[in-house]
């Protein structure tokens, strides 16, 4: 996480901010709504396992509440795209996240 926070600045997301404490489950990167779909389909194609399917969805659908309870959720949700990360990753396959991110989003 150190490292994407180092390399990507302002794309990161406000809640991705590196801290000691945190531990990640998706590293969130903002991007423009209107590439979000294209730039999804780039990391794809380049071997990289962008997500977009919201986090709040399942703990919503689990507590039962309906959509309409959380639009600003859904509008910050379609702003934003996740990058693999966990312990496992090499880091060749960070690198390799790194470099073509920045030349994707750019």
């Amino acid at each position: 996480a150190h490292r994407y926070c180092q390399s990507f600045g302002a794309l990161v997301a406000p809640a991705s901010q590196w801290t000691h404490e945190h531990v990640y489950y998706r590293f969130l990167l903002n991007v423009d709504p209107q590439r979000r779909a294209n730039l999804l389909a780039r990391f794809h194609e380049s071997g990289i396992m962008a997500d977009d399917a919201p986090v709040y969805r399942n703990i919503a659908f689990y507590c039962g509440l309906p959509e309409s309870d959380y639009p600003q959720t859904i509008c910050a949700n379609q702003q934003l795209l996740s990058l693999p990360i966990y312990p496992s990753l090499t880091d060749e396959e960070v690198n390799h996240i790194i470099t073509t991110t920045l030349e994707i989003v750019n």
